[in-house]
Formats: C-alpha cells, sequence, structure tokens
C-alpha cells in the first residue's frame, strides 16, 4: 500500500512539478500574438454556449467543432493570425486542447534552468484527474509570480467559470498557484537565439493590422 501510495506521489509530482520551456521565436510571433489577443478582450458569447462569429472563427481556425471550448483555440488562432500576418511559419500547434498544446511546446523546446515567465510566455493549468485545462497568454509579468494574462473562454471576475466563461478578458493568475481546482502545469516562453557574442537579441514588434 505504502508502495502505490509513493508511486502516485512521484507520478502527481512528474505532472504538476512547474516547469517552464524555452522555444526559439526568431521572427516575434509571441509577442505579435499578444497584440493581436489584446484586440480580442471583451469579446463574448453572443449566440449560446460558446459561440458567436469571432468565437466561431477561433474554432474553425484551431479546426473543432463549432461550440468547442476556446481557450486554447484563441491562443492558437492569434498565432496563426501573428504567423500569417508576417508570412512565417507559426511556431505552436493547431488545437483546441490547452494541455495538447503545452506537450507539443515541451516537446520542441529546451528546459528553463529556472522556472520562469515572460511577457507573451503561456501558462497552462490542468486537473490532477483529467487531461482538461486551461491555457491563457502573459501580458505582464509582476511581483511574486503574479502575472496579467489575456484568457479566452474565461470569466471577468473570482466567480464564475475560470476556464469555461463566457468572453475573452485580461486576467491576474500566479505562475505558482492554483486556478479554481486546476493545478499549474507549467510555463512556455518564447525567445529569440542569442548571438554570436552570447547577448540576448531583443523583439523589435511591428503591429500588423488584422
Amino acid at each position: 500500500m505504502k508502495k502505490v501510495l509513493l508511486l502516485f506521489l512521484i507520478i502527481s509530482y512528474s505532472l504538476f512539478c512547474k516547469e517552464s520551456y524555452t522555444i526559439i521565436d526568431n521572427n516575434n510571433v509571441s509577442l505579435l500574438a499578444l497584440e493581436i489577443a489584446k484586440t480580442q478582450i471583451g469579446v463574448k458569447e453572443t449566440a449560446g454556449k460558446n459561440r458567436s462569429s469571432q468565437i466561431d472563427l477561433y474554432n474553425k481556425t484551431a479546426g473543432v467543432s463549432l461550440g468547442s471550448p476556446y481557450c486554447a483555440a484563441g491562443i492558437y488562432w492569434s498565432f496563426k493570425t501573428a504567423a500569417d500576418s508576417l508570412k512565417v511559419k507559426n511556431i505552436i500547434k493547431q488545437t483546441a486542447s490547452a494541455n495538447g498544446q503545452y506537450d507539443y511546446c515541451k516537446s520542441k523546446g529546451t528546459k528553463d534552468s529556472i522556472y520562469k515567465a515572460n511577457k507573451s510566455s503561456l501558462i497552462v493549468w490542468k486537473y490532477s484527474n483529467s487531461y482538461n485545462g486551461h491555457i491563457e497568454i502573459i501580458n505582464k509579468v509582476l511581483n511574486n509570480g503574479n502575472v496579467e494574462t489575456i484568457g479566452f473562454n474565461t470569466s471577468s471576475g473570482a466567480s464564475g467559470s475560470q476556464r469555461d466563461g463566457e468572453g475573452v478578458y485580461k486576467r491576474q493568475r500566479n505562475i505558482k498557484y492554483k486556478l479554481g481546482k486546476m493545478l499549474v502545469r507549467g510555463v512556455i516562453n518564447f525567445e529569440k537565439e542569442k548571438n554570436n557574442n552570447n547577448n540576448t537579441n531583443y523583439y523589435k514588434c511591428t503591429l500588423y493590422k488584422l
């Protein structure tokens, strides 16, 4: 019995040990995606559960049926719109699954030596007993693990579902703590490659009209 409990604790820790990974983004796709996500703040469900003309566009772009949850679909739409505007390859996966996106980015990225988050990073949560979860894009990094995010399919305040709300809102989260009953799965960061002098090339982001 003790061995089973120990194995369960090890598996749980491996799933929720708050890791961050970095993907190379030399074309500034993530920063433009963040600017595009900001333009969606205030989009609301106006045609039934998980439905409006704009929300339908998120789900169509992500390749899922209309009326599906759209937190990850909205993120994918923002990145695809950015990549298309820049005429470059998208750097994230076409999916409407928050944890599917995390697993893909984890496989493509490099594990960070310290757990961190940056502007335009993606933060992902997951239920301990389910693959379901939630994903948001970070707009600002604050103090003590707090971040300001743009969240699709969330609620405007503390009440209401934070992973199945009625629109797109700016929220404050923490990269270390739970969101409702969901635990933090991890963070996906995006950075440019370092130059030959080992100095980081900084982003210069041009906002393209949608």
